[in-house]
């Protein structure tokens, strides 16, 4: 069990540590406490998750756990939490298992009947929201929209829905996401 500076403990457990969307200035001081005391860092991928633990002077032996070998990274993430160790997980950018691979390794924790906990961060789509000018409170998360053939039809489908609704898009060079959100019921948001 690692302590910070403030003497809270930091239990054996999966901490789903929420990470900047392209501003290394949006992350959290939870989650750098966090990122400074757990013992090891499972990533989307190491080199993005390593620039982000060096421009932070963190030093963590990191794990690759990406979408292709999630479920057999898991049990090696377990052991070391049964071992006592404190993992953190993080994706690219944003909330590992929104949108992003984490969900079979959460999964796995917690049947295994361990700790997970969250550590929130940045949300780019509560961000796009405060933006949007809704007058209510119900709105849909989407997820990212399918590629650009069936984008159109996504979008006629989802306006249907009573709600607003915010939808990601990926960038064709890149597959990164793009910073355009759209709550599309009735406002655009850029």
């Amino acid at each position: 069990m690692s302590e910070s500076p403030h003497h809270t403990p930091l239990f054996p457990a999966l901490y789903v540590v929420a990470t900047p969307i392209g501003n290394l200035g949006d992350i959290t001081l939870r989650a750098l406490d966090i990122l400074q005391r757990v013992d090891r860092v499972a990533a989307e991928d190491t080199r993005v998750s390593g620039q982000l633990l060096a421009h932070f002077n963190i030093s963590r032996p990191l794990v690759s756990i990406r979408e292709h070998n999630e479920r057999e990274a898991a049990d090696g993430v377990i052991a070391r939490i049964v071992a006592g160790d404190a993992v953190a997980y993080l994706s690219d950018a944003g909330t590992p298992a929104v949108s992003d691979p984490g969900a079979r390794l959460v999964a796995a924790v917690r049947a295994a009947g361990l700790r997970v906990v969250p550590i929130p961060g940045v949300s780019a789509v509560t961000t796009a929201l405060s933006v949007a000018g809704m007058t209510s409170g119900a709105w849909l998360f989407h997820g990212f929209l399918p590629g650009q053939a069936r984008v159109v039809h996504s979008c006629g489908r989802l306006r249907r829905c009573p709600r607003h609704w915010c939808s990601t898009r990926r960038r064709t060079a890149s597959k990164r996401p793009s910073p355009t959100w759209r709550a599309c019921s009735t406002t655009r948001v850029r």
